[in-house]
């Protein structure tokens, strides 16, 4: 099908609409006046009007205003007879565009120009690969791509600095329904609070639509790091979704119980033959868990990212169903690394380049949904040797995956898990913020765990913070008493 044997798919009023916004709006006619012909209207009347426009911009280099329109040469001194019908086409084409949004009609334009370019481009490639043409089937099919993605009919997003008040109404929004990290020290740092910001411990510092990765060496407590924060946002009612791809299901889930009761495994076991008091509180936590938790444990050899996306996307829609159309606070996962993807299926492309990929889609999920991602992603072989102390004595940056550096590149935050044999002896944990596009960076926090309870952190067990990629080692005991919740000052250690 050639273009002048094309015409507009659509009934003659949205035929008209299309008209009409090609008269009023500018930016649609810029778009759309080296796409559309004029002999595709149905009426001759608005392929003329359209033809007249484009002459207009051709010769005076500018697009026409409607008065202009209506007394340009090829309107105003056409026969009387034909000058009514032109004029009256340009009034009813402009009052249509009232019952047809221009965002739809873009959007149809679009798939049906690039369906229409595809059938037409696709039978001349056919041919020419049956006569035995191959260089010219591929020839055809590669520039019928390039016309495809050129067929666009819809506006590039622009944003205005003008309305800043309404955007820092919008930032304060979206700060108060940051999601917490699970302890206030780290909150506190990653998102400082305004003056105008309420200083109340419902406080928090994932903002929707970001993403943070935690870095973490094998065998440090990032699951168990991921949970504690899961958990501390589903004790202030937000929801998550929890994606694990190792590991099993039925020890996250033990883990979760116990982060949400703050005892151990065998406390917990202990409840199950105690008090009806002590059967109620696990009930209760039980109950949270599973109002505010969703999780999907999805192991399988060869998992690609393309078979995850749907799951990730139906849930959100039974999530959004449920709730009154607001879905998850929160995606967990732990952890993409362990996914492919079918681009890389046949082995022709980088695993940091795979990784790439895959983290990018969580990214995206974040930004398309409004959830806040929290993703982690393992250290290399050095970076494991830097945490068990047998390199140089500092704390891990995101430099230490630079395999994967990627998903570093483009997450809102990367913190980096710290746990050499003595923190673990010691039962500690030290978190350094590697980047924070909300706050300043360089920041260490050293938190009391109790793995025995599945926590990593909390304002219970407390902590401290400094500046900088010392390990302190052998100060840490010390500072988490001397100063408690807040600063380390470094001069105290002289």
């Amino acid at each position: 099908m050639s273009d002048t044997e094309r015409a507009l798919p659509f009934s003659l009023v949205k035929q008209d609409a299309i008209l009409g916004y090609l008269l009023i709006d500018q930016k649609f006619f810029m778009l759309a006046r080296s796409l559309i012909k004029p002999a595709w209207f149905a009426d001759h009347h608005a392929g003329k009007i359209f033809l007249a426009k484009t002459k207009f911009y051709t010769e005076y280099n500018r697009v026409p205003s409607v008065e202009e329109m209506k007394e340009s040469s090829d309107i105003a001194y056409d026969d009387p007879a034909i000058k009514g019908k032109l004029l009256g086409k340009i009034n009813s084409a402009i009052r249509e565009t009232s019952n047809f949004g221009l965002d739809v009609l873009s959007h149809e334009l679009t798939k049906w120009m690039r369906a229409t370019i595809f059938y037409s481009e696709n039978d001349k490639a056919t041919q020419a690969f049956n006569s035995g043409d191959f260089d010219r089937a591929y020839g055809v099919m590669d520039e019928s791509l390039k016309r495809i993605k050129e067929a666009n009919f819809e506006k590039d997003r622009e944003e205005s600095f003008l309305n800043y008040d309404q955007d820092l109404q919008q930032a304060l929004l979206e700060r108060g329904r940051a999601l917490t990290f699970g302890i206030s020290i780290m909150d506190n740092l990653l998102l400082p609070r305004t003056d105008i910001e309420s200083l109340t411990a419902g406080n928090g510092s994932l903002l929707p639509g970001d993403t943070t990765v935690i870095v973490a060496p094998t065998n440090s407590g990032k699951t168990t790091s991921m949970l504690t924060t899961a958990v501390a946002n589903a004790r202030r009612g937000k929801s998550v979704l929890l994606m694990t791809h190792e590991g099993r299901s039925s020890d996250i889930k033990m883990k979760l119980l116990c982060c949400a009761l703050g005892i151990s495994q065998t406390a917990i076991f202990s409840k199950m033959s105690g008090t009806p008091e002590e059967r109620k509180g696990l009930e209760r936590a039980a109950w949270m868990l599973e109002s505010q938790i969703t999780y999907v444990p999805y192991n399988k050899a060869g998992l690609t990212v393309e078979e995850v996306e749907p799951i990730i996307r139906r849930k959100q829609d039974e999530r959004a169903a449920k709730n009154s159309g607001n879905g998850y606070d929160l995606l967990v996962s732990d952890y993409p690394a362990k996914l492919f993807t079918k681009i890389g299926s046949e082995g022709k492309i980088s695993k940091r380049t795979m990784d790439e990929i895959v983290y990018g889609y969580y990214i995206q999920y974040a930004l398309e949904y409004g959830f806040h991602s929290l993703l982690a992603i393992q250290t290399n072989r050095e970076g494991s040797r830097i945490n068990k102390g047998q390199r140089e004595p500092r704390l891990l940056t995101g430099e230490d995956v630079h395999e994967s550096y990627g998903p570093i590149q483009e997450a809102t935050n990367v913190i980096t898990i710290n746990r050499d044999p003595v923190a673990k002896a010691r039962n500690r944990l030290t978190y350094y913020v590697d980047k924070s596009r909300s706050s300043e960076t360089g920041f260490a926090v050293v938190c009391r765990t109790d793995f025995a309870s599945g926590t990593t952190h909390s304002d219970k067990l407390g902590g401290c913070w400094y500046r900088g990629t010392d390990t302190m080692a052998d100060n840490v005991d010390d500072l988490l008493t001397r100063f408690h919740n807040t600063e380390v000052d470094p001069t105290a250690l002289l």
